[in-house]
């Protein structure tokens, strides 16, 4: 990782839910550990030594590592299906799939906001901390993950500063993307109500800037500079077996 480093690369790890591996991954100086480490709570030793190394930790707790994930409980009570997007974005069988037949737990089951509140530990502590969904329900499970992260404790602020800074600092970007600032991406999310003052306002998401150009997120029509629908192929399925 050293020799990587040096070369101005950037090795990341899987993290693989494994302890000891994960805190070698940290000594050894790779740039980033993915997925939660699988024990909690972390004590003041780890914590420090991540903050230390600044090895990337991004907790991805829809998919938890050594506990009961954030996503079973997202599709749950969310009820993903119901939303107008997730029904134009997403194939049927895909929503099928995906959103119909998942798993139950007790209250006292669900683990996740201890693990976030691990992670928080860290990035409170200087770590960088980056934010990841696993790409199970595409869009949502994003808005979801933020959500979790929040459940550990996180002010809406930190969330947002995970998503973004920490985010695009974790994939070594964050000098094109991750805030609005002079020679970065035109990138920019517009929202009906104020993520600072509840997390899951980010769900109100109504026009999306990408590389200047503006789209209502509702349907991705172009609205400006151009006024230019969606093309219809972008919603046609793919050919490829299990392309989805």
């Amino acid at each position: 990782a050293g020799v990587l480093a040096a070369e101005g690369m950037m090795a990341t790890t899987e993290g693989a839910s494994d302890l000891n591996l994960d805190l070698t991954h940290f000594l050894d100086g790779f740039a980033g550990n993915e997925h939660a480490l699988p024990v909690t709570p972390l004590h003041d030793d780890v914590v420090t030594l991540m903050a230390f190394t600044r090895t990337s930790y991004t907790p991805t707790l829809s998919v938890l590592y050594g506990g009961w994930p954030a996503l079973f409980e997202d599709i749950i009570h969310q009820r993903p299906q119901d939303d107008e997007r997730v029904r134009r974005f997403m194939p049927p069988e895909v929503i099928e799939e995906k959103l119909r037949d998942r798993h139950w737990a007790p209250e006292e089951a669900q683990t996740y906001a201890r693990f976030a509140a691990d992670a928080l530990r860290v990035q409170r502590a200087g770590g960088l901390v980056g934010m990841g969904s696993h790409g199970e329900v595409q869009g949502l499970g994003f808005h979801w993950e933020m959500q979790a992260y929040a459940a550990g404790g996180a002010t809406p602020m930190e969330v947002l500063h995970a998503a973004t800074m920490g985010s695009a600092e974790t994939i070594g970007r964050i000098g094109e993307v991750g805030s609005l600032e002079p020679g970065k991406f035109a990138d920019i999310l517009i929202m009906d109500a104020d993520p600072r003052e509840t997390i899951a306002n980010t769900l109100s998401l109504h026009w999306v800037m990408k590389g200047g150009r503006l789209y209502d997120s509702r349907t991705l029509d172009e609205v400006w500079p151009r006024q230019r629908p969606l093309d219809p192929a972008f919603l046609r399925a793919p050919e490829t077996p299990g392309a989805f």
